[in-house]
């Protein structure tokens, strides 16, 4: 916490920034909170860095910077309330994200400029997280940019209407018209798990989708992994093999995708606690 060691962070911020953008186009960054020493402070000192994070700033490290004490200062939003906001706009409780927003605004009436520009940051914060982690790209989607000169009651409600429209967009995405793609890819695990070449890479390419949408789609339907999917369906045709057929061991297992028996082994002793 010496301006030494924030110095020596900030280099090397800087570089591991200057790294990451020639490797992979990311800007990295990295919010600073006020020196704390007590544990019980952690908390604290994390939603100050959070915070810093959020302001708009193109330096690598950003500063957490205390409100300025003209008098009575009132905190307009805590971690917990953008945290809860998250969780609303990915359930799609728009009468909640509305009561929520709205008590933010009345807390905001009470506020100073510097807090309710944080706030503001903070749940711009909120919405484009949304946006990256739901692939969400609607135009009514797009949060507003912080005017100084509008008022906290204008900019609070225009962050409201992005909200409801990130929510509305979210749930058009459960109830869209997918279910027969959701079914062909099902079907073509089902239909190709004894290949012992079935990888997310190789089920994905041919069902033309991204690898994250596969691992949701297969949650969704069988609350296992993608690898805990595929290895049951291999045991319980190896299982069935077993007992209604004459095959060695061995075949049993290359016909249901093990790559040798002893694969095989380990896995049945696993599923079965021998």
């Amino acid at each position: 916490d010496t301006p030494e060691q924030l110095e020596l962070l900030e280099e090397g911020m800087t570089q591991l920034r200057a790294g990451a953008e020639e490797l992979y186009g990311a800007a990295l960054g990295a919010g600073v909170s006020a020196p704390f020493s007590a544990l019980s402070d952690v908390h604290e000192a994390f939603h100050q860095a959070r915070r810093a994070l959020a302001l708009p700033d193109s330096q690598p490290l950003r500063r957490w910077q205390p409100p300025a004490q003209s008098g009575e200062t009132h905190t307009v939003m805590a971690l917990k309330d953008a945290q809860k906001l998250y969780e609303l706009i990915a359930a799609s409780e728009t009468e909640a994200i509305r009561a929520h927003l709205e008590s933010l605004t009345a807390a905001a009436a009470q506020a100073g400029r510097n807090e309710i520009r944080q706030a503001f940051y903070l749940l711009r914060f909120v919405l484009d997280s949304v946006i990256r982690d739901f692939d969400c790209g609607g135009a009514d989607c797009q949060p507003p940019e912080y005017q100084e000169t509008e008022s906290a009651e204008g900019m609070l409600g225009q962050l409201l209407s992005s909200a409801l429209a990130l929510a509305g967009e979210i749930q058009q995405k459960r109830c869209s018209n997918n279910q027969a793609l959701k079914r062909g890819i099902i079907q073509y695990i089902e239909a190709h798990y004894a290949d012992p070449d079935i990888y997310a890479r190789v089920v994905a390419e041919a069902c033309g989708i991204s690898e994250k949408y596969l691992y949701r789609v297969v949650r969704e339907h069988t609350g296992r992994s993608l690898a805990d999917y595929i290895e049951n369906l291999r045991i319980e045709k190896a299982m069935e093999l077993i007992k209604t057929t004459q095959l060695s061991i061995t075949q049993v297992a290359l016909t249901c995708g093990y790559r040798s028996p002893n694969n095989f082994y380990k896995v049945f002793k696993k599923y079965y606690d021998l």
